[in-house]
């Protein structure tokens, strides 16, 4: 295990300073007009508007069916009686 020492004592600190060069890159670095954090925060939006708006599709329909079966039993109660 004493052997590893070593190349954690240089691999470690390596590993954090190419870490902090990335984000950095992602944080700053403009490709276009958009950073990295721009267009994932772009995605995400997208992905939460297009997951509510199937969500209230099938609310939508539910509820249609809901009412529709609703409406059909007070005609049929109304008409027998």
């Amino acid at each position: 295990m004493s052997s590893f020492w070593p190349i954690f004592r240089v691999a470690v600190p390596l590993g954090f300073v190419g870490g902090c060069c990335i984000e950095l890159f992602m944080l700053h670095v403009r490709i276009g007009s958009e950073t990295f954090y721009d267009t994932a925060k772009r995605k995400e939006i997208e992905r939460r508007m297009e997951r509510l708006r199937k969500e209230q599709d099938s609310t939508d329909v539910l509820s249609n069916v809901g009412a529709n079966s609703l409406s059909g039993r007070v005609n049929n109660s109304t008409e027998s009686a």
